[in-house]
């Protein structure tokens, strides 16, 4: 199996698993609705504000299917799919094992942690992501 084919499995499942379970509305979290009230009238949110957080969420918001407040919520699923993915790729070149690294990653995204941040908004999704990103990029 192919780096990219791996990789993309891995975000296939774990997009599914957090859409199967993701928020109709808006979930129990903190600050969910000041953020998807940001990124949907692309406003600011307390500081710091998370702009990159509320420009992506907003180009989310402009998809035509279901609430705006789901449509976020996908995005943060789709974010955190990434950086379960991300990480796993990381972890698959540190330790020169690309399918156990995904399955390690994929495994820790399916933690009450990981999970709860995906499938409703909160900024951590996409910090995660980022975070994958920069690992990768470093591994």
């Amino acid at each position: 199996m192919k780096s990219w084919q791996g990789a993309t499995a891995c975000f296939v499942v774990m997009a599914a698993v957090y859409g199967a379970s993701l928020a109709p509305d808006l979930a129990t979290t903190h600050d969910g609705g000041e953020l998807a009230t940001a990124a949907v009238s692309l406003g600011v949110a307390h500081p710091p504000g998370y702009p990159l957080f509320t420009l992506l969420g907003h180009l989310f918001s402009l998809l035509p299917v279901a609430s705006l407040v789901w449509r976020v919520n996908l995005f943060c699923a789709l974010a955190a799919a990434l950086g379960v993915t991300l990480f796993g790729v990381c972890f698959g070149r540190l330790f020169d094992n690309l399918p156990a690294g995904l399955l390690a990653a994929a495994v820790g995204g399916l933690a009450v942690a990981p999970w709860r941040q995906a499938v409703g908004v909160e900024k951590y999704a996409l910090h995660f992501a980022l975070a994958g990103a920069l690992c990768c990029w470093a591994a």
